[in-house]
């Protein structure tokens, strides 16, 4: 059979430009064409994977084989009922043991890699699509670059986001059924209690875009990649921050972020669950205002912020519309002077003045305020004193950009 033939050659070889030429001349086969968009079309998931259909070992030949061509339509008749969800569970697996059951030796080895979508030949799907142009749709989320300390020039208003530490979540609803994927379009099956709020709520045909904390970030890794039949996902929190109609997303196209957030916020506010959270913001007139909230998201214990452009579509790809501002490089600096706080801070410490190279920059972030008090008190004390900070690099007079305090270090070290 040319499918499994032309499979074992593409495997064989480590040439990308090898591996499209065999494919290329295999451009007429739709078995082929077919078997490899089921594989690496992220859209078509199965729920059931070759290690529950051949659990026990290898499956005994009990009927009379196949032709090549009729078991692969079999199977992806099969693979079709899964996709959709009409086949599950025990259904599934009896099922799908019953073809193998039939199955030639070579659709044995070959065809239990598809439910896992992965064929072990590396030809992703920027080779197939090389040869077959737009069979493999492209999942892609909108992804940020960082802020350079060049980049100041900025249109406002814009948005600013707080940064959490979890792990980018898609959620997509489409005809009632929810599907989670990673940033990269692999499905998460180990969020059953956040799909079934999203799946009771009263909306449909969106992808929310979000991410995903359980209680820190080790152990949402844990438990997004955890290979358990059952997991405890009650602590886990959908934070939320784009909502796109599910036409917008398979097209590519989108309306800009001042629209989508007014269908994000009014989804959210119906759902009225604590599973699924707006992520922190506000509409920053200014760069003062980013400044300010930049400070305030990172004393609560954020990553920091990602500033967007509301006039942007969504991207499907890195993009400047988001730029992502946090705490980077680790600068030593000397301590020329304090200023007193105001506010909440008001008789403790509101800012030290640092000299970095030269160049003086205010530090008034990262300070507790047992730090705030017990510098203020002393406040002659630290003058001279060497001062660590994390900074988002420096501007163009050699100002360290979001500077964030560390520690004092020791000077004799």
């Amino acid at each position: 059979m040319r499918v499994y033939k032309t499979l074992r050659l593409v495997s064989e070889t480590t040439s990308t430009n090898e591996k499209k030429r065999i494919l290329q001349g295999e451009k007429g086969n739709k078995l082929l064409q077919q078997l490899l968009k089921w594989v690496l079309d992220p859209y078509l998931t199965f729920g059931v994977t070759s290690s529950a259909v051949l659990a026990g070992g290898g499956l005994p030949l009990m009927s009379p084989p196949k032709s090549s061509a009729g078991e692969l339509i079999e199977f992806f008749d099969i693979l079709g009922r899964l996709s959709v969800r009409a086949l599950t569970g025990y259904d599934a697996i009896y099922t799908l043991r019953q073809f193998f059951d039939g199955a030639s030796s070579l659709a044995r080895r070959w065809l239990p890699r598809v439910l896992d979508k992965d064929l072990r030949i590396g030809a992703n799907r920027a080779i197939v699509n090389s040869v077959w142009p737009g069979l493999v749709p492209c999942f892609g989320v909108q992804l940020a670059n960082l802020l350079k300390p060049e980049t100041r020039i900025l249109t406002y208003p814009l948005l600013v986001d707080a940064k959490i530490d979890g792990l980018r979540l898609v959620a997509i609803k489409q005809e009632g059924v929810v599907r989670l994927y990673t940033r990269r379009g692999h499905e998460v099956d180990t969020l059953p209690s956040i799909v079934e709020e999203l799946e009771d709520a009263d909306y449909d045909n969106l992808v929310l875009d979000g991410e995903i904390l359980n209680k820190d970030w080790n152990s949402t890794q844990s438990l997004v990649a955890s290979t358990k039949n059952e997991v405890d996902d009650t602590d886990a929190v959908f934070n939320v921050f784009d909502a796109i109609p599910i036409g917008d997303w398979e097209d590519g196209e989108t309306s800009p972020l001042r629209d989508r957030l007014r269908r994000l916020r009014k989804t959210v506010m119906e759902m009225n669950t604590p599973r699924v959270e707006l992520i922190p913001s506000i509409i920053a007139q200014d760069w003062g205002q980013v400044e300010a909230f930049y400070e305030k998201v990172l004393r609560q214990g954020y990553e920091g912020a990602m500033i967007k452009d509301l006039s942007a579509p969504y991207a499907f790809k890195r993009s400047d519309a988001v730029l992502k501002v946090k705490p980077r490089e680790k600068y030593t600096g000397v301590v020329v002077g304090a200023e007193r706080g105001a506010g909440k801070y008001e008789d403790t410490l509101g800012r030290l003045f640092v000299d970095f190279g030269g160049v003086q920059t205010r530090v008034g972030s990262g300070f507790t305020d047992e730090d705030r008090r017990r510098i203020w008190q002393d406040v002659d004390s630290v003058l001279g004193r060497r001062v660590e900070v994390f900074a988002q690099g420096k501007t163009k007079d050699g100002a360290l950009r979001f500077p964030v305090f560390v520690g004092f270090r020791s000077n004799k070290d």
